[in-house]
């Protein structure tokens, strides 16, 4: 957040831990909700995509980035397909969502190196098993990334623009 404020000093740029989306966020509507590797650790998407439509601004842009349900690490951490990704966007009045999917298949040759980098990103999976890893260890990322608008008014309103 600091490195993007000194990029945008007049920006407003501000930082939400995912644990605040258990309850309605109490900010300002804002022009643009940036997502990176959120979703998998978020009980409900539902709720997550209700709580940025809510924040965005009429028009405003959710850009967001998660691992799909191709993903494969030690054990599934019931990342969802990325169809029904872009269906929750919708149902929550995010529109034109676009959503693809790229999968990364990942190779460690060191077990140390594959644990330090998992646990920077969150993935402290290593822990839940008894398994003893060796080298080389392989899993496959499935990269979703996604942006979609909030509609610009109600979906029972327009606007009609006349020329003078």
């Amino acid at each position: 957040t600091e490195n993007l404020q000194k990029s945008y000093p007049e920006a407003e740029i501000m930082s939400v831990d995912i644990a605040e989306f258990s309850a309605p966020l109490a900010i300002e509507p804002v022009n643009l909700v940036f997502s990176n590797l959120c979703l998998p650790w978020c009980d409900d998407m539902e709720l997550f995509f209700k709580t940025v439509a809510a924040v965005l601004k009429p028009e405003g842009l959710l850009i967001f980035s998660t691992l799909g349900a191709a993903t494969r690490l030690f054990n599934s951490i019931g990342s969802p397909d990325f169809h029904d990704v872009g269906d929750a966007l919708m149902r929550h009045g995010l529109r034109d969502p676009v959503v693809e999917s790229e999968l990364l298949p990942i190779e460690y040759r060191a077990v140390d190196t594959c644990r330090r980098e998992c646990a920077d990103l969150g993935l402290d999976f290593f822990d839940d098993f008894s398994v003893e890893f060796s080298a080389p260890v392989h899993f496959q990322l499935d990269i979703v990334l996604g942006h979609a608008w909030r509609a610009p008014t109600a979906s029972n309103e327009f606007t009609i623009h006349f020329k003078n």
